[in-house]
């Protein structure tokens, strides 16, 4: 099974202090915004297959951890790498502390900053 979703604005959350979001397989395409959100205290953004983030967006990634799986390709479309909000990013490359050796591909990510310095996932920019 894979999802294949395309919109001017995508926003995924799993929202609650143990919420997890879990994303693999498949492409998600947005023309202005891509939000992908665990805010919670304990919020966990799970990629457990590969994924493509694609489309012109902003991409945003948020959670207390952010797991990118052992073997499991992120690849971000457009010019512009994705922006990472995190406590832990468990992930090679990109900043990612190398606990796991999945990682980002094609336009890649900023270096993670804290969680705190999220933007709303309700703010502006969608």
């Amino acid at each position: 099974d894979a999802i294949d979703a395309h919109g001017d604005v995508i926003k995924v959350a799993a929202l609650g202090n143990n919420g997890v979001l879990t994303i693999g397989n498949g492409l998600l395409s947005a023309d202005t915004t891509l939000k992908l959100y665990s805010p919670g205290s304990n919020g966990t953004v799970n990629f457990v297959a590969d994924v493509t983030l694609g489309g012109a967006s902003t991409k945003i990634i948020a959670g207390n951890t952010v797991n990118i799986f052992n073997g499991v390709v992120v690849t971000v479309g457009g010019s512009h790498p994705a922006s990472v909000f995190t406590n832990n990013a468990n992930y090679s490359g990109f900043g990612g502390n190398g606990s796991r050796n999945g990682t980002f591909g094609g336009a890649g990510a900023n270096n993670p900053l804290p969680l705190n310095q999220a933007p709303p996932l309700d703010g502006p920019g969608g």
